[in-house]
């Protein structure tokens, strides 16, 4: 039985991104592409205020303020995954380092997503 992962692989990646430290989408877009290869701008958008209204991620207006939520230009915040976000991050990190992860979309499964066998998955 193969478990099914709660975040999207996008989500998953944006989330990984955000793991370690604050984030704004200057610094996103570039790692989620990295690993994902070339994504819509406004798919990853959605996916960050999506995240964000779950509770998954916490944001910080431009003058570093926690913001409630994210109104106006969204590349105006900065993001950290929250503790209940780092839960379901942690836990789907074994389906998406894992040698098949599922394919829930078109996007790209690059070998430089997945660590070597035996290998924990760990934030950059």
């Amino acid at each position: 039985m193969t478990t099914q992962p709660i975040l999207s692989r996008l989500t998953w990646h944006i989330m990984n991104t955000a793991a370690d430290d604050w984030e704004s989408l200057t610094q996103i877009v570039p790692e989620v592409e990295r690993s994902l290869g070339p994504q819509e701008r406004g798919a990853i958008e959605d996916a960050v205020r999506v995240a964000f209204s779950s509770g998954y991620l916490v944001a910080k207006t431009g003058d570093w303020k926690p913001a409630s939520l994210i109104d106006g230009e969204i590349a105006t915040y900065w993001f950290s995954m929250s503790d209940a976000g780092r839960k379901i991050w942690e836990s789907d990190s074994a389906i998406y380092w894992s040698a098949n992860p599922p394919n829930q979309s078109s996007e790209p499964t690059p070998a430089s997503v997945t660590p070597p066998a035996g290998q924990e998955p760990r934030p950059r």
